[in-house]
């Protein structure tokens, strides 16, 4: 947990997003009396997820970094409708509010018998996280198997990570979808945290985030190939997103 100052000599703003970038799970608060609407956008653009006024009522304090370690976000009332409004100028939606399809009733249908027994592409694989690692190290492995053989041709690997989808921008992000053949490609641009990646990997690192916080990919830069899978459901959208980034952040730092 790190509270800081916007006023920090040096820049709290600058110095809160060079501790989220070297130690990615750490909870940000800034603690300041600054309500100025650049301070409150920068301080969330730089990784914070509270944003506490030192005016604010001292015994709500302990609630609110509370919430903040736990990975919820801690801000003022009156600085939320700036917030929206900047969703809204971005073009973003909420997370899930367009995938009607994809719900917790859904994912619990897949535990019926006669859909574990079928194939079902779109969801409800059963496997292990070192399985998907393994499936993305041969991706990375020239489409080899770790005992040599070929699975893949050299070729269709990589025409499937050329990225298809141009300008695309993804609906319920705001950002450039990266989209190849099933798979997203992180990027260059700053986003590949919201692509289903950390802030360690490289642009080429390529995968596919699932539903519920399932991530896995694989970084030809570093050679590492990365599985997370859970049977849980967090109903948190930002705490399963700050806990998505940090887990792949830390995993991406494994080669450094």
């Amino acid at each position: 947990m790190c509270l800081i100052d916007v006023q920090l000599a040096g820049g709290g703003i600058r110095a809160a997003e060079e501790i989220a970038r070297r130690l990615p799970g750490t909870a940000i608060a800034v603690f300041t009396e600054s309500e100025r609407a650049t301070d409150f956008f920068g301080a969330i653009r730089a990784g914070a997820t509270g944003y506490l006024l030192m005016d604010a009522d001292p015994e709500r304090l302990p609630h609110a970094l509370r919430a903040v370690v736990n990975g919820e976000a801690a801000l003022p009332r009156h600085l939320v409708p700036l917030l929206i409004e900047e969703y809204r100028k971005l073009g973003i939606t909420p997370p899930r509010a367009n995938l009607d399809s994809i719900t917790e009733d859904a994912v619990l249908e897949m535990n019926h018998p006669d859909l574990r027994e079928m194939d079902f592409p779109a969801g409800g694989l059963m496997t292990t996280a070192g399985d998907i690692a393994l499936f993305y190290q041969a991706l990375l492995n020239d489409g080899r198997a770790p005992d040599g053989t070929r699975i893949w041709q050299s070729d269709m690997l990589r025409e499937a990570r050329r990225i298809r989808s141009g300008d695309l921008i993804d609906p319920a992000r705001g950002i450039r979808a990266n989209r190849a053949l099933g798979i997203v490609i992180a990027g260059d641009d700053g986003k590949a945290n919201l692509r289903g990646f950390g802030r360690t990997n490289s642009a080429d690192a390529f995968g596919h985030p699932g539903f519920g916080g399932q991530m896995g990919w694989a970084d030809p830069v570093t050679g590492i190939s990365f599985g997370y899978l859970t049977n849980g459901y967090d109903r948190n959208d930002l705490r399963e997103g700050r806990r998505g980034v940090a887990v792949c952040s830390l995993a991406g730092s494994c080669a450094t």
